[in-house]
């Protein structure tokens, strides 16, 4: 049994908070909650915690197929997520870009969005990473105005096929979720429920 100050508590202890669910149908997997927003990020299994690199608005993380194996964000409710994933290399990244609700152009929150991505490809390329499946989450979905959902969808779009990235984004999917978790090992994505939804 895991003791509460586990090693991703001690490696993140402003952002998660581990605690056991005694539900059997979940196979006692965890609930990770960011304590800044009191908001469940997915049931996990206790081993895709401790193998995850948590990361929330306005970041990124990537992760090789040792070490910390999981890239996991949450709560994309106007904002939306990227991952990317080398399967030859085993490499995978995720970016939580924010974008407020009510915000009529964006332009500023997907600039940033754009510099945080090519930071994301850059640390992925550190570790051996080269050529990436791309994944966005709550593109569609999310609480925002369609003007400005269809500016970042464009957006991304742009992004993908720049000069920066010819030859290195192989392909892009779009999947309605708010949270989620990519696994380094087999590119395996997790989208999971809302907690608070069951």
């Amino acid at each position: 049994m895991l003791k509460p100050k586990s090693a991703a508590m001690q490696a993140h202890p402003e952002k998660v908070l581990p605690r056991l669910l005694p539900a059997p149908s979940l196979g006692h997997g965890l609930l990770v909650e960011t304590i800044a927003h009191k908001e469940p990020l997915a049931l996990m299994h206790p081993s895709m915690l401790l193998q995850s690199n948590i990361f929330t608005e306005g970041d990124f993380a990537v992760a090789p197929a040792n070490g910390k194996t999981c890239v996991a964000t949450c709560s994309l409710k106007s904002c939306i997520g990227l991952s990317i994933y080398d399967r030859q290399n085993s490499v995978a990244g995720g970016l939580h870009a924010y974008f407020w609700a009510h915000d009529t152009d964006g332009e500023i929150a997907m600039a940033t969005m754009n510099i945080l991505f090519n930071r994301m490809l850059e640390s992925a390329g550190a570790i051996g990473g080269r050529s990436y499946e791309m994944d966005t989450f709550n593109l569609e979905e999310g609480y925002r105005n369609t003007p400005l959902t269809e500016k970042i969808r464009e957006a991304v779009i742009r992004m993908a096929g720049s000069d920066d990235c010819v030859g290195r984004i192989t392909c892009i999917r779009h999947r309605d979720a708010r949270n989620f978790v990519i696994d380094s090992r087999d590119g395996s994505i997790h989208t999971g429920r809302w907690y608070a939804e069951k």
